[in-house]
């Protein structure tokens, strides 16, 4: 960190020592005096000196000491959000091409809330990703998989697409997603 940055602002991250024993890790990425967290979680903060043979440990402790601001998770979240939004804006145009651009953002939409809906659990965990996946093979089921995942997100029941019961995702999201889909 630079530093001037570091003059500034408390640390992010502080380091217990049982000498011969083990190293633990706490965070407080916002820098405000708040509490200081096991870091990453409460299972991994504690590394005993057998977990320093694990290259992803050693690279963490080298970031503690060379570049703590890089494992702040917001500004990792960042990063991951600015290119999704490239990725997304690239498809956008390449579908603007071909379809009305009010039918290219509502498919995007459903497409983004689809995948929170996964990391929320409110669809079964990588079910909507795999399914992506899946279709990359046969293409031509693209549209009717994703117009049935959709109708029956917007009803609630059973989806045989992700195989399991859905609640129902009201706010007219997916009302319309088998016209606008094609």
């Amino acid at each position: 960190m630079p530093k001037e940055e570091s003059a500034r602002w408390p640390t992010a991250l502080f380091v217990v020592v049982d000498v011969g024993h083990s190293i633990e890790l706490f965070s407080e990425f916002t820098r405000s005096g708040g509490e200081y967290l096991a870091f990453p979680d409460p299972a991994t903060a504690r590394i005993y000196l057998k977990d320093l043979l694990r290259p992803e440990i050693r690279e963490r402790l080298r970031a503690v000491w060379t570049e703590p601001l890089t494992l702040d998770p917001s500004r990792r979240s960042a990063k991951v959000t600015r290119e999704i939004a490239k990725r997304l804006a690239q498809l956008a145009l390449s579908l603007e091409g071909k379809h009305p651009p009010e039918d290219v953002s509502s498919f995007l939409m459903r497409c983004l809330f689809t995948m929170f809906s996964e990391d929320v659990d409110l669809l079964p965990m990588a079910s909507f990703t795999q399914l992506l996946g899946d279709l990359k093979k046969k293409p031509e089921t693209f549209v009717p998989m994703l117009e049935n995942l959709w109708s029956t997100m917007n009803t609630g029941g059973f989806s045989p697409i992700v195989r399991e019961k859905l609640l129902r995702f009201n706010g007219g999201l997916f009302a319309k997603a088998s016209r606008r889909c094609r």
